[in-house]
C-alpha cells in the first residue's frame, strides 16, 4: 500500500520584528474603524482585514506560532449555532472586534524582540563587529577541525 505523502511542514516566520510590527500596527487602526458599525455593512472588509492580519501574523511570527493560533480563536468569539437572528450576528461581530484586540499582546511581543528600537549609527557598527567576529571564530573553527 502507497504511504501517503507528508503534510509540508509549517511556514517559519520570514519578516523582521520591524516590519511585522509597523504592519500589525496599522491592522490594529484599521480595527478601530470596524467598531460600532453593523456587521452586514461591513462584513466583506472585516473579511479582508482578517484575511490581511493572518498574513501578517504567519509572516511575523510563523503559522504554528501561538500568536496564529490566538487569532484564529478570536474569529470564533462569540455563540454559535444555526439559524442565528440578526442580533445574535452582531453580538458576535462585536465579540469578535473585543477579540481582535487583544492582538495589541502580538504588538508588544514584537516590541521585546527589537521592532521600533532606533539605534544610532556606533550601535549598529558595534553590533555589525561583533557579527563578524562571529562569522570569522566559526571560519576558523571549521578550519581547525
Amino acid at each position: 500500500m502507497a504511504r501517503k505523502p507528508s503534510p509540508p511542514a509549517p511556514r517559519p516566520a520570514d519578516w523582521t520584528p520591524t516590519q511585522a510590527h509597523v504592519a500589525l500596527g496599522k491592522q490594529l487602526a484599521a480595527l478601530d474603524s470596524l467598531r460600532d458599525r453593523s456587521y452586514r455593512e461591513i462584513e466583506h472588509q472585516e473579511q479582508e482585514w482578517m484575511n490581511l492580519t493572518l498574513n501578517i501574523l504567519t509572516h511575523g511570527f510563523g503559522e504554528n506560532s501561538n500568536n496564529v493560533k490566538q487569532f484564529h480563536q478570536a474569529k470564533w468569539a462569540g455563540e454559535h449555532h444555526t439559524n442565528m437572528n440578526e442580533r445574535e450576528i452582531q453580538r458576535n461581530f462585536t465579540e469578535r472586534i473585543q477579540a481582535f484586540a487583544a492582538l495589541r499582546s502580538s504588538l508588544a511581543e514584537l516590541e521585546l524582540m527589537g521592532a521600533g528600537i532606533e539605534q544610532t549609527p556606533a550601535e549598529r557598527m558595534v553590533l555589525v563587529q561583533l557579527r563578524n567576529r562571529k562569522r570569522l571564530r566559526g571560519l576558523t573553527h571549521e578550519l581547525t577541525r
